[in-house]
């Protein structure tokens, strides 16, 4: 039997502006001068690619889309879907790949987690 592979939050780091992908780097930048920031936990390990983020209170994310199915598993706070409906703590989503999607933060920031079974690209709509 082998063992698990353990992700320690401690030991990832978050990433820079500099790290996010050409299109996003504007979006990052932004984010990043407003205390949002992502780390990814995991990289494909049995399948699995998870990205942990942090939003301050109002952030905004644009309407986007991504090549890959994704579960949003909110761990604290609140966001508002673009369809109008809430996420508060322990809710989740599943968004289909391809699906547009964005959503404001609520008054006390969002914490979630996102788990992905390839690492996705982003669309920002136009």
């Amino acid at each position: 039997m082998s063992e698990a592979a353990v992700f320690a939050f401690s030991d990832i780091d978050w990433e820079t502006p500099e790290q996010a992908p050409d299109g996003l780097r504007e979006l990052s930048e932004k984010g990043w001068s407003q205390g949002a920031r992502r780390k990814f936990m995991t990289g494909g390990e049995g399948g699995y690619h998870v990205q942990h983020s942090y939003m301050p209170p109002g952030f905004e994310v644009p309407p986007h889309r991504h090549d890959h199915d994704e579960l949003f598993v909110v761990l604290e706070g609140s966001c508002r879907l673009s369809d109008g409906r809430w996420l508060t703590d322990y809710d989740m989503a599943v968004i289909d790949a391809g699906q547009e999607y964005g959503f404001e933060v609520g008054p006390v920031g969002l914490r979630f987690v996102v788990v992905r079974q390839g690492r996705a690209a982003t669309t920002l709509s136009e």
